[in-house]
C-alpha cells in the first residue's frame, strides 16, 4: 500500500487561492496519492467547493478549523519556580502556605516541577518535587485546602501572572 502515513499539520493558507485561514473558521484538509506516498493539501471553502465540482478525487478528506490563538500572556516559568522558593521562608502564614501549594500544583501540571514522592502523616503531608530544569529538590507541604481557599489562591496567582491556575 503507502509508504507513508505522516500527513503533517495543517497549513495557514488555501494551496489553491492562497488565502489566509482565519482563526476559528472552517476549511477542507484532502489526502491525495502521489508516487506511492499521501500528501496533504488544505483549500477554504470556496476553493474547495470548486474542486468539488470540478470532480477532482481524492483518497479522503475531512472538515477542520483553524485553531484560536489565545490572548493570554506567556509566563516565565522561572519566575513562578522563584515566587516558589520566596514563598519557602519559614512562616506560620497559611495564605502563603496555600499560595505555595497550588503554585507547585500549577507547576507541576505545566512540567516544570515533577512528583517524585509524598510522605509524611495526617496534617503533616508533604510532597516532594523535583525541578525538571535543574534537578533541585523541593518539599511542599499540604495545608488541606478547602474549596473556597483553593479558588482563592488560583485567582491570586491569575492576578500574579495572568495564568488560569486550576488545581
Amino acid at each position: 500500500m503507502f509508504e507513508s502515513w505522516d500527513i503533517g499539520r495543517s497549513g495557514d493558507c488555501c494551496a489553491r487561492c492562497a488565502a489566509e485561514f482565519p482563526q476559528g473558521r472552517a476549511f477542507f484538509s484532502a489526502l491525495s496519492e502521489h508516487q506511492g506516498e499521501m500528501s496533504r493539501t488544505d483549500f477554504c471553502p470556496d476553493c474547495w467547493e470548486d474542486l468539488c465540482a470540478e470532480g477532482r478525487g481524492f483518497f479522503c478528506f475531512w472538515r477542520t478549523r483553524r485553531a484560536v490563538a489565545h490572548d493570554r500572556p506567556q509566563v516565565d516559568a522561572q519566575e513562578m519556580l522563584e515566587l516558589l522558593d520566596r514563598l519557602d521562608r519559614p512562616t506560620d502564614d497559611l495564605q502563603k502556605a496555600i499560595l505555595r501549594f497550588v503554585l507547585a500544583l500549577y507547576l507541576v501540571r505545566r512540567k516544570e516541577l515533577k512528583l517524585v514522592g509524598a510522605g509524611g502523616t495526617g496534617q503533616q503531608e508533604t510532597l516532594l518535587l523535583e525541578k525538571r530544569s535543574s534537578g533541585e529538590r523541593v518539599e511542599v507541604h499540604n495545608p488541606h485546602l478547602t474549596e473556597g481557599q483553593m479558588q482563592a489562591a488560583a485567582a491570586q496567582l491569575n492576578l500574579a501572572f495572568g495564568l488560569k491556575a486550576e488545581a
